[in-house]
């Protein structure tokens, strides 16, 4: 499974080829399938079981079994799922340097560009509905189909379908000018940064107090900010968080699960293995 974390900084792919497709599995419902951060790189989201609701910066959208979600580069994002059965998605994953072209053409200049410099963003939900929805879906599916054969020129076939996938937007007029009110902006960059402030202070107290102070507002208004763009309270943040990090220590180390729960700040052992069970399905002590 692919692991997200806060600003992403893994690198996708290679050098060379800077693409990567992940497969996301979740058996159960009702969980967070995808905790709040952002990444450079631009996100096609595939659901192929089930469906999720996804949240980026302010907006939600519902995304069943056979439809596609489009993440633009720097938006906040987060996601969970309340089908029965869970759902299962693909994550394709590329920087919009893979679509460069070597000549400076008229492409070049007119819609790789601006893309590149996140002047526009594509839109959002793929959902099928309509005749260019369909074929987005259609070039979806062959960039998953291709990479998962590897077949000879699987990634010259790659740069061409993400290109037809481009330029399809731009004859039916699917892109969005980036111009996010300064309000929206700054609200995001707080969020950014306090989500910042969670990952390097974990092991450690927080307060929400002290999460309110490094943007410099209320608690009360914090708390309603922080919940618009995670869809979680600050606390109940903090404990996925430290949870996520715990299973990567079990997984990774020889830590027995109390020094695994000392190690990520929780000091009572059972409200961990409560919280391990509640964000993982399963008890601490099953991993291995």
């Amino acid at each position: 499974m692919m692991k997200y974390n806060l600003k992403e900084n893994i690198i996708h792919g290679t050098d060379k080829y800077p693409f990567a497709i992940y497969k996301v599995d979740f058996g159960e419902c009702n969980q967070q399938i995808l905790p709040c951060h952002w990444h450079d790189e631009l996100e096609i989201i595939y659901i192929n079981r089930g469906n999720a609701t996804f949240r980026i910066n302010e907006v939600n959208h519902e995304v069943h079994q056979g439809q596609a979600l489009v993440i633009n580069s720097g938006e906040l994002h987060w996601a969970y799922t309340q089908n029965q059965s869970g759902c299962s998605y693909f994550a394709i994953v590329f920087n919009t340097c893979f679509l460069e072209l070597p000549s400076r053409d008229i492409s070049q200049q007119n819609y790789i560009n601006p893309l590149c410099f996140n002047e526009y963003y594509l839109n959002s939900l793929i959902d099928g509905e309509n005749t260019p929805s369909k074929e987005l879906l259609g070039i979806v599916e062959k960039i998953i189909d291709k990479n998962n054969s590897m077949s000879a020129g699987y990634e010259l076939a790659t740069k061409a379908y993400l290109l037809l996938f481009l330029s399809l937007h731009i004859e039916n007029k699917l892109l969005t000018p980036v111009t996010l009110s300064t309000v929206t902006k700054k609200n995001t960059q707080r969020i950014k940064n306090v989500l910042s402030y969670i990952d390097m202070n974990y092991t450690q107290k927080i307060t929400v107090e002290d999460l309110a102070q490094v943007i410099n507002v209320s608690k009360y208004h914090f708390c309603r900010l922080f919940k618009t763009y995670t869809g979680l309270s600050p606390i109940e943040y903090i404990n996925m968080i430290r949870i996520n990090k715990a299973e990567e220590l079990l997984r990774t180390s020889d830590c027995t699960v109390t020094q695994t729960a000392f190690e990520v700040d929780f000091e009572n052992l059972s409200y961990f293995t409560r919280q391990f069970k509640r964000y993982k399905g399963i008890l601490p002590s099953k991993i291995s």
